[in-house]
């Protein structure tokens, strides 16, 4: 099952800066022509 964490979770359990998380998550969410997490679930449900 999926679990929906935080960016202070991600980057606590990942040992990187919440900046780091961000940086990623924003990278991501431009490839995928998406702004929120929310989208996320929409493009792979």
């Amino acid at each position: 099952m999926n679990e929906i964490l935080s960016n202070k979770e991600i980057a606590k359990k990942k040992f990187i800066s919440i900046s780091t998380v961000k940086t990623h998550i924003n990278s991501i969410y431009s490839k995928l022509s998406i702004s929120s997490r929310n989208e996320v679930s929409l493009f792979f449900n």
